[in-house]
Parts: C-alpha cells; sequence; structure tokens
C-alpha cells in the first residue's frame, strides 16, 4: 500500500515536470488525496496524448487511469475511467471518459455517457475551481454509475475474441461480469454522494452538455486506452460472485412512458440547456471583457511607469535649478559687495593709477611683456634699414642675434 502510493507520487512528480500547468502544488495534492484512498478509487498516473478527432496527434498531458467502485444490486464492481488533466486545470473541469473492456460496450442512451465514454454531468460543465475537487467528482460518479451503469456485458452474438487489454484481470483470476442493464427511473443522489454536488447544480443532468461545455479541451478525445498502464492495477470488477447472482439480460427500452414523466424530462432538458447556452454566452463575454480589462491595465501600468520616470527627471531637473539659484545669489551677493567697496564717482577715478599693477608680480608681468613688444619693432626696423642698405649685413646679424637671445629669455620669463 505504502509502496503503491510512493510509486504514483514519483511518477506523478515526473510527469508534473514535463507539463505546463498552472496550479502544480493543487494537482498533486488532489492526486495524493486519490492515491491515499483506495477505496475510493484505484488510479494510476500516466503521461499520454491527448487526440483531437482525425488527427494524428496531441499534447501530452496527465492521465489518471484506473477504476473507481460502484455498488449495484449490493455487490461492488470496478468501472474502468481515464480522467484527463487539461492544462488549464483547476479552471477547466477535467475530461473523464470511461474505457470499457473487451467484453463490455457502453451503455446505450446513457444519461451522463456518450457512445465513444465521454462523461457528461453539470458538476463538470458547471465546473467551481473554488470548491469543485476530482476525488469530489469520482465520489460523485461512484453514486451517479451506481445508480445507472454506464456499461453493460456485451450480447454474445457481437462478443470479439478475447484479447489482452489494459485493464484485464490477471490470467489466474477470472473477471466478473458487468452489472445488469439499467432500467430508466427518476434518479437521486444518495445521501452518501449528494454532499459533493455544489449548490446550484440540478440533481438530472441533460445529455445535450456536451454542446454547451465550456471547456476548450472538450473538442478532444483521449487516446486509445490500448496505451499499458501500471500492472498493479486492481480488477475492473469484482472478483467475488455472489450465489444467488443471475446472468444479466438485454437492454429492453419500455414501450410505454408515463407522460408526466416525458413531459418533466423534456422541460429539464430544455431548461438545462436554456441555462448552459446562457453560461456559456455569459462565459465568453466575460472572457472578452477580462481580456480587455487586462490590456488596458497593461497600458495603465506602461502610463505609470512612463510618468514616474518623468516625474523623477522633473524632480532632478528641480533640485538643479535650485542649485543654480543658489549659486546665482550667492554670485550676486559678492558682486554688490564688489561695487559696494569699488563705487567711486568720476572726480575720484585717476586714469593713471587704473592702469598701474597692484602687484609685484603684475609689474614684472608688465615689463616682460613691453619688452618683448619692444624688441618685435626693432627686428622689424632692422628689417626695413638692412633692405634700404643703410646698416651692412654683418651689423643686421650681429643685432639681430642680440634680440634674438633677449626675446627668447623674456618669453621664458613671462
Amino acid at each position: 500500500m505504502a509502496m503503491q502510493y510512493a510509486q504514483n507520487m514519483q511518477t506523478l512528480d515526473g510527469i508534473l515536470q514535463r507539463c505546463r500547468y498552472n496550479d502544480v502544488p493543487r494537482i498533486r495534492a488532489e492526486a495524493s488525496d486519490i492515491f491515499s484512498k483506495p477505496q475510493a478509487a484505484s488510479l494510476t498516473p500516466h503521461f499520454l496524448p491527448f487526440v483531437r478527432p482525425g488527427s494524428a496527434g496531441g499534447p501530452h498531458l496527465l492521465c489518471l487511469q484506473g477504476t473507481i467502485p460502484i455498488y449495484y444490486s449490493n455487490t461492488q464492481y470496478n468501472i474502468p475511467v481515464a480522467i484527463w488533466l487539461v492544462e488549464g486545470y483547476p479552471y477547466y473541469a477535467p475530461v473523464i471518459v470511461v474505457t470499457p473492456t473487451n467484453d463490455m460496450i457502453i451503455t446505450p442512451r446513457h444519461r451522463h455517457v456518450d457512445a465513444a465514454g465521454t462523461v457528461y454531468h453539470p458538476y463538470i460543465s458547471s465546473w467551481n475551481p473554488a470548491s469543485a475537487s476530482i476525488l469530489g467528482l469520482i465520489q460523485l460518479l461512484s453514486g451517479v454509475f451506481s445508480a445507472e451503469p454506464p456499461v453493460r456485458s456485451q450480447p454474445a452474438g457481437q462478443r470479439p475474441p478475447a484479447t489482452p487489454s489494459p485493464l484485464s484481470l490477471p490470467s489466474q483470476q477470472k473477471a466478473m461480469p458487468p452489472p445488469p442493464p439499467y432500467t430508466p427511473s427518476s434518479y437521486t443522489p444518495s445521501a452518501t454522494y449528494g454532499s459533493v454536488v455544489p449548490s446550484g447544480i440540478s440533481a438530472l443532468p441533460s445529455s445535450s452538455s456536451s454542446s454547451s461545455s465550456v471547456n476548450p479541451y472538450s473538442a478532444y478525445l483521449p487516446a486509445s486506452v490500448s496505451q499499458p498502464i501500471n500492472p498493479s492495477l486492481p480488477p475492473p470488477y469484482s472478483t467475488s460472485r455472489p450465489s444467488s447472482y443471475t446472468p444479466p439480460q438485454e437492454f429492453v427500452i419500455p414501450r410505454t412512458e408515463d407522460p408526466q414523466q416525458v413531459l418533466r424530462r423534456n422541460a429539464t432538458t430544455a431548461v438545462t440547456d436554456k441555462i448552459q447556452k446562457a453560461l456559456k454566452e455569459f462565459q465568453e463575454s466575460t472572457a472578452k471583457e477580462l481580456e480587455n480589462l487586462m490590456v488596458e491595465n497593461t497600458n495603465y501600468e506602461q502610463a505609470a511607469s512612463t510618468l514616474d520616470r518623468e516625474k523623477d527627471n522633473i524632480l532632478k531637473q528641480i533640485e538643479q535649478a535650485e542649485q543654480q539659484m543658489k549659486a546665482i545669489i550667492t554670485k550676486n551677493q559678492e558682486i554688490q559687495k564688489w561695487l559696494e567697496t569699488n563705487e567711486k564717482t568720476a572726480d575720484q577715478i585717476d586714469i593713471d593709477s587704473s592702469t598701474d599693477p597692484k602687484d609685484v608680480l603684475s609689474k614684472q608681468l608688465l615689463y616682460l611683456v613691453a619688452e618683448d613688444a619692444m624688441i618685435e619693432d626693432l627686428l622689424y626696423y632692422l628689417d626695413r634699414a638692412l633692405n634700404s642698405d643703410r646698416i651692412s649685413l654683418d651689423a643686421y646679424l650681429k643685432s639681430v642675434r642680440v634680440l634674438c637671445r633677449d626675446q627668447f629669455m623674456t618669453r621664458a620669463t613671462t
């Protein structure tokens, strides 16, 4: 028991790492509840393709394969099922398929199972992720299938040769035949399983639920059940045959029905269809509004981010302007103080003294600049004297040599 639980959890963790589910902790917790309660269901995790009708393949998803127990005529039977968890789980309901063995067929005109084995129920079509769970759905279906078994034994003339099946019994055991067919009657959930039906869901489902499911994966069908499953899976049916058991008889539709029951069933079907259609339209419109709100929210967030950046830039500019204003005020005060100190009338100003240097270095610099200008003038006039033959070339060269040396020293000192 503990070893099987540990093996199932290890396999589940490996599958969840390969899938892209939004709420992995919740899926793991719900699967742990199922694995720890074999009396509620005997399921094992598998990683199988979820195939669309008419296509060659589909996405690989988590599939819980095994059996769920039902009680028919005070005898326990195990119904083989496959539960697919779509990528949107738990916001979208799981897809449940009854997978009969070679000696079984789907009960014709079943109120909750179509010819392909897909299970429909208000609990699924009105899936509430806040309160619904896989274990609750399994317990509900156990009660529903106990009142109306989804499979029946195949007629002897149409039964194919026995072939190995993934859900077949071991060779040393003999399978119990499926329960007898169910005679239609008014169905009311038993007290044992009524508690798992959420409030607001009708106990009498409609066969047209398949057209109103809002699950985006409802257009899919599971892959063939010929996929290998865990060999330790319990047998699909009880191995204990009661002494008073009689073989099941062929299903016969009553020739006459109570008109009130027919009217009630038709009225319930019509109301259920209208409600499901309204719910589908409401969900589609709500989804579109939610998508538009998400786009607007994204735009608002981008605008808010832009405004925050602009605000930061404006605050920085204000801080820089304040610093510059303080510097300008300081300079203005210095200028005003200098003007107050040096403000004189025209009569008090000495033109000659205003051009005199104020310190020794300034005087030295003024003298050197004047001397350099003087040397430049002397060189100019020496050139003119040489050109007019007023001095000889030797005198010119000597004078230029002396002046150039003095000019170099003057400029070096400057």
